[in-house]
């Protein structure tokens, strides 16, 4: 939801990386296993009348069209805890998106979960990050620090 924030028409971010992310809340709250988490996330169930609006409103497939930097969706087919049955349909959302800085990036996992457990999968997931960010994460322009030159938080 982060990436697909902007600003003068730009990303907000250089690029951004969704493993197991919750891509839509109907789908999220229908398929899982936790939902009552989701239920206490949402402030209620989706289909609710007072909260629908607000998990329309908080699902990023309802702006997935508007992605204006490269992302890269990673998820586990046999993920119960945040459903796969959502990740197809967003990242074809996503690929709708027709800005010049948006590209999509997407690798499913046969067999795997909520958190990629495979010894092989564990290591394509780590591999797949560090080009994805090699090529795409921009350095930070340090003269735009809000904090001056104090480095302490």
């Amino acid at each position: 939801m982060c990436l697909l924030q902007h600003v003068g028409g730009e990303s907000v971010f250089s690029c951004g990386v969704s493993m197991a992310g919750i891509a839509d809340w109907y789908v999220q709250q229908r398929h899982t296993e936790v939902r009552y988490y989701d239920y206490a996330l949402m402030g209620g169930w989706v289909y609710e009348k007072e909260v629908a609006a607000r998990a329309r409103e908080a699902s990023p497939i309802t702006r997935a069209a508007e992605l204006r930097a490269p992302i890269l969706v990673l998820h586990g087919d046999k993920d119960i805890d945040v459903p796969f049955q959502q990740v197809p349909p967003f990242v074809e959302a996503l690929r709708r998106s027709t800005h010049g800085g948006a590209a999509v990036e997407y690798h499913a996992y046969p067999g795997e979960g909520h958190g990629i457990a495979g010894t092989e999968a564990q290591a394509d997931v780590l591999d797949r990050l560090r080009t994805f960010l090699r090529v795409n994460l921009k350095p930070w322009d340090f003269t735009d620090n809000p904090h001056g030159e104090v480095a302490a938080y």
